[in-house]
Formats: C-alpha cells, structure tokens, sequence
C-alpha cells in the first residue's frame, strides 16, 4: 500500500475522484459478496463457516477502502503547521464545484 504525503502539490478534486472510484469498486465487491451471503440458507455448518468467512471478508475490505492513505509527517507540520496546511486543502475544497462537493457527501467519513 502506498501512502501519500500531502504538501502544496495534493490535488483535492483528483484525491476525491480516486476515492469515489475506490468506493464504486469496493460497493461492486460487496454487493457481489452480500449476493453469495444471501443465498446460503445457514442450514448446514459449512454454509455458517462460509456465512462467517464472507463477513469475515467484508470487514477487512472496509479497512483497506482507501488506496492511497494520507500521511503527514510530523517534520512537514513543525515547517508548515496544522493551520496553513488545512487552510491550503479548505482553498482547494472551496474552488470545487458544487456538484464535486456534494458527490463528497456519497464517500463514507470513515474512509476517506
């Protein structure tokens, strides 16, 4: 996995793209799941070890959602500071559309 460190060049509208398609792919993989899920009747202890096993599954994709997680470094907030880097992604955030902002809404916050 690959963590990105945001600084001046961090494209808002680019990373919010990235995790629209991220989340469009991790529904697609969990709705498929849910459909096996469905169609195990829990009669059986195979189909209860499978059952388990696919929520198993879904869980961990929750938790890797996000590709490209950001990280900050701590030498990047001493330099820089906690206010000037939010005030550069408010700034970008602000020249998005308002369909780009209200899309943002569709991206679960524990995401992204």
């Amino acid at each position: 996995m690959t963590t990105i460190l945001p600084d001046v060049s961090l494209d808002i509208g680019r990373r919010l793209a990235n995790l629209r398609t991220w989340q469009a792919e991790w529904q697609r993989i969990d709705h498929q799941l849910e459909e096996q899920l469905i169609q195990l009747g829990g009669n059986t202890l195979l189909e209860l070890q499978q059952g388990v096993h696919i929520a198993n599954v879904q869980r961990r994709m929750a938790m890797t959602l996000v590709k490209e997680p950001l990280s900050i470094p701590e030498s990047v907030l001493k330099n820089l500071g906690v206010r000037a880097i939010r005030e550069l992604f408010a700034q970008q955030f602000a020249s998005l559309t308002r369909e780009q902002r209200l899309r943002l809404r569709s991206i679960p916050s524990s995401f992204s």
